[in-house]
C-alpha cells in the first residue's frame, strides 16, 4: 500500500491543487493531511473543503485550532496573527467546527501521524534539535511516524543505544536500520528549506521506503491572492525564496 502524507497546506490552494494532483497520478491507496490546512495564506475555505474530500485522515495542527476558536494568539509571530484574523473571518461556522473537531494524532500499529511532537502534542513543539526529538521518541511507540509543523523535511531516528540522529531526505529512502523513526513531510504551502516547492512524501509500506516528492506550482498566483486579501506583504514574498 501506498500512502500520501502532507502537511501544512496554510489555505495556499495552488500549492494544495498541484500536490493533491500529483498524488493522483502515483497509485496511492490512502492521504493523510497532518494539519495547519489553514493560517498564513488567503484561500482557507476551499483549502479545507479540498482536503475534507480528499484525505482517510486529517490531524489538528496549531493554526487549524487557533483559527477555530477564539484564543488568544499573542504567542504567534505578528504575520501568523494577521493569517489567523484572515482564517477566522473567511471561515463558516460549519469549518470551524469542523477544524475544532480533528484529532490530535492518530496511530495504527505500525505508524503514527500527529502534527508536532507527541510529547504533549497539544503544546504544539517543534522538533528541531536532538533534545525535542528524544522527547518525542520517549513517546513514539511504533516503529515510524510522521509529522510536519517546522516546515523542513527531514528524517530523524533513534537507535537501539538511545542515540538519535538526523538523515537528509533523498527522493527515496528505505526505513531499514534498527531505529525508530520520525519522518518530517515538509510543507504543502510554505516551505521553509530555501526550496520554493511544495513537499509531500509516499510512504509504501510494503517497501517500508518513503519518497519525498517536490512540486512546482504556481507561486505568483499565491502571491497575488495574498496581497489582494490585504494579508502582510511578507507572506508572499518568503514564497518564492522558500523561507
Amino acid at each position: 500500500m501506498k500512502i500520501a502524507i502532507f502537511s501544512d497546506v496554510h489555505s495556499n490552494l495552488p500549492a494544495l491543487e498541484a500536490v493533491l494532483s500529483d498524488i493522483k497520478r502515483q497509485g496511492v491507496s490512502m492521504q493523510v493531511c497532518l494539519g495547519d490546512i489553514v493560517g498564513y495564506n488567503a484561500e482557507p475555505a476551499v483549502c479545507v473543503e479540498r482536503v475534507r474530500r480528499a484525505c482517510h485522515y486529517v490531524i489538528q495542527g496549531n493554526h487549524d485550532k487557533a483559527c477555530a476558536v477564539d484564543l488568544d494568539i499573542a504567542d504567534f509571530s505578528s504575520i501568523a496573527q494577521a493569517g489567523i484574523q484572515y482564517s477566522r473571518a473567511h471561515l463558516s461556522a460549519e469549518h470551524k467546527q469542523y477544524l475544532r473537531d480533528l484529532p490530535l494524532l492518530k496511530t495504527t500499529d505500525r505508524w503514527t501521524y500527529v502534527h508536532a511532537s507527541l510529547a504533549e502534542p497539544s503544546e504544539w513543539y517543534y522538533i528541531d534539535s536532538p533534545r525535542e526529538a528524544l522527547l518525542h521518541f520517549r513517546v513514539q511507540q511504533t516503529p515510524v511516524a510522521f509529522c510536519g509543523h517546522t516546515h523542513r523535511p527531514l528524517v530523524w531516528l533513534r537507535d537501539k543505544s538511545g542515540e538519535v540522529a538526523t538523515e537528509r531526505p533523498r527522493q527515496v529512502m528505505t526505513l531499514n536500520r534498527p531505529a525508530k523513526y520520525l519522518i518530517n513531510v515538509g510543507s504543502v504551502g510554505q516551505n521553509r528549506d530555501r526550496d520554493p516547492r511544495a513537499c509531500y512524501t509516499i510512504f509504501d509500506t510494503d517497501k517500508n521506503a518513503i519518497e519525498f516528492r517536490r512540486i512546482s506550482y504556481d507561486v505568483r498566483a499565491t502571491q497575488k491572492k495574498i496581497l489582494a486579501a490585504g494579508l502582510p506583504k511578507a507572506l508572499a514574498w518568503r514564497l518564492e525564496l522558500g523561507l
